[in-house]
């Protein structure tokens, strides 16, 4: 959240795209685009376009299952450019969205992705788990569960990294599981972060019904 690339323990399963100075739409405007896009905003949109493209062409091919997405992470994955050069900047390589398409490969990825088990190539990756314990501890809240809870505690920590408040940064920092604050501290916390001024309306009203139950 704080960099452009995350800790070593997760970039064996991240790429890389060209990145500044990419086509960037012009806020206001419909039309309009500049050439400075640039970040993981900029450089993520490339591979799901990757992925968008090589499912146009395989999508009817692969079962619907966790196999298609298995089948389309292998063909952007397995064309890297620069593998293994930087594996803690780039993660696995560079994309190498033409590489993706290449006939051959889609033949031999959509024969995989048509076994029962992928072949034993295409790996079965489980879903995401999203959830911030500082925010359950901080609001009195349960573990989330699917949907809206993980859609809750997503916005509730992109809004902490972006926030100006010190005092939020610091219990963040130095006190994670809660265990220090006293409840004035704690009282605090969530009148502040509940007033973040880029909050949704429906977090908002979601903390504020945390607060006031007992």
């Amino acid at each position: 959240m704080e960099r452009s690339w995350g800790p070593d323990r997760v970039m064996h399963k991240a790429l890389a795209a060209s990145t500044p100075n990419v086509p960037w739409m012009r806020l206001g405007s419909p039309t309009a685009w500049d050439m400075d896009g640039g970040g993981t905003s900029a450089s993520a949109p490339q591979i799901a376009a990757a992925c968008a493209n090589w499912l146009s062409v395989y999508r009817a091919r692969v079962p619907a299952d966790w196999r298609r997405v298995a089948a389309c992470r292998h063909a952007v994955f397995e064309t890297v450019a620069d593998r293994a050069s930087d594996l803690k900047e780039i993660g696995v390589g560079l994309l190498n969205a033409r590489g993706a398409l290449d006939a051959k490969l889609g033949e031999e990825i959509v024969g995989l992705a048509n076994l029962p088990d992928g072949g034993g190539v295409l790996p079965h990756i489980a879903p995401d788990e999203i959830g911030w314990p500082f925010f359950q501890l901080l609001f009195g809240l349960d573990p989330p569960g699917p949907g809206v809870d993980e859609m809750y505690h997503l916005e509730a920590r992109q809004l902490a990294y972006r926030s100006t408040n010190r005092e939020l940064e610091v219990a963040m920092n130095d006190y994670p599981d809660g265990k220090k604050w006293s409840g004035a501290v704690r009282r605090r916390l969530q009148e502040d972060f509940v007033n973040e001024p880029d909050m949704s309306r429906t977090l908002r009203t979601h903390l504020r019904s945390a607060i006031r139950s007992p």
